[in-house]
């Protein structure tokens, strides 16, 4: 007979834009690459609780366990500025990223990912997940799960990546695999 397990979940991702290309200065060669017209990054932090129901037992330790999950919750994107380092009056620097400020030409490359947390702003919105997971364990007290699914993020006003012409969105969609592995404890 099936049953049921939930709990709450917490993950940590990047997002991209679908416009999002790296590109390398053709100026400056060894510049590291960033993405032209990308104007923040976007980070995302959900939170929310999951249930998981079985749907194939597994007939002896040696057999895999199928299961159905779904999780919804709070969504938090995270929009960090990007900073370049670009050929201005003052010389090569490190300035924070405005396409109509500096011209491609101009720009010698990427910054190293952690310039501009401190001035990070924050989007609210809601997720919705939803997968496949099969469970691998050999040992009643492991985990070894292997997850595939979708999900869905929505917030509450578009969420700025790309500088204009692009298009900014509040919905975004993605595919997932997870691999979970560790101990269970009662």
């Amino acid at each position: 007979s099936a049953f049921y397990e939930h709990g709450y979940e917490i993950d940590l991702s990047l997002i991209r834009h679908p416009k999002e290309v790296n590109v390398r200065s053709g100026v400056y060669l060894g510049g590291m690459p960033y993405c032209y017209g990308k104007i923040n990054t976007h980070i995302n932090l959900r939170a929310g609780y999951g249930l998981n129901k079985e749907i194939a037992d597994r007939v002896d330790m040696g057999a895999v366990e199928i299961n159905a999950y779904v999780a919804a919750g709070l969504s938090l994107a995270l929009l960090k500025p990007v900073y370049l380092y670009v050929a201005d009056d003052d010389g090569i620097v490190k300035r924070r990223y405005d396409p109509d400020k500096y011209p491609q030409s101009s720009i010698m490359g990427g910054t190293w990912f952690f310039n501009g947390l401190d001035r990070v702003n924050f989007h609210p919105g809601v997720y919705l997940k939803a997968g496949i997971n099969f469970d691998y364990s050999m040992r009643e007290a492991r985990i070894l799960t292997l997850e595939v699914g979708a999900v869905i993020d929505y917030y509450f006003t578009d969420v700025k990546i790309m500088k204009s012409p692009a298009k900014n969105y509040s919905l975004y969609n993605a595919f997932y695999i997870s691999m979970f592995f560790g101990k269970k404890w009662n």
